[in-house]
């Protein structure tokens, strides 16, 4: 009898932390909000279908390096929306995306996809991939002889994250690479138009 009971009471226990084992992955997940306390989401949550717009930061520009000149782009903007309330990582998709540069610029691979994932302080990184084809990135036409469109890819481009009112991204030295034009280093820091505060929290 008292091993019988042993036996029970050690069912008990393992039930309770196999379910404190899950509570603790669903809490892990990344989820949209407009406050955060700690690495948790303190305030309103940002449920699935919300819509985000990121663009260049007032009087910053998107540059261009191919190692032997700088091209500037004065706007570039990216709009999409949340697949769902959380999740890790937290899914966008939709994303459309516009650059308007010195050359002829035409982006690859759209709709683009989103993936947040938070890290600490409200903090964290977007990875943007393709949602139609293997790599992302765009084309330009050289406006020199032989004027031949340059295209240039990557299978993904990473962002960091960084929450506030407003949240910003920030492209540091983004690799794509070509096989006619060479590679390509894109840096710019974006801000999102909304939501507004914004921040990757737990829940």
């Amino acid at each position: 009898m008292r091993y019988l009971k042993t036996l029970c009471l050690a069912a008990v226990a393992a039930t309770a932390l196999m379910a404190s084992v899950g509570a603790a992955g669903a809490s892990a997940a990344t989820a949209m909000c407009t406050e955060v306390k700690g690495d948790a989401c303190s305030g309103s949550i940002l449920g699935a279908n919300t819509e985000f717009e990121y663009q260049l930061e007032k009087g910053t520009s998107l540059k261009l390096n191919n190692g032997v000149t700088i091209l500037e782009c004065n706007e570039a903007y990216t709009g999409g929306f949340t697949t769902a309330e959380s999740g890790e990582p937290l899914m966008a998709s939709g994303l459309e995306a516009g650059m308007e540069c010195p050359t002829s610029t035409e982006m690859l691979g759209q709709p683009w996809k989103a993936a947040f994932s938070r890290t600490t302080g409200g903090n964290g990184t977007v990875t943007l991939t393709s949602s139609t084809e293997a790599e992302l990135g765009w084309r330009e036409t050289i406006p020199y002889p032989p004027y031949y469109p340059c295209e240039r890819r990557a299978p993904s481009i990473v962002l960091d994250f960084k929450g506030g009112a407003p949240a910003k991204l920030v492209a540091a030295n983004e690799i794509l690479k070509g096989k006619k034009c060479g590679e390509l280093k894109v840096s710019g820091t974006f801000q999102f138009a909304t939501p507004n505060p914004l921040f990757l929290g737990s829940l």
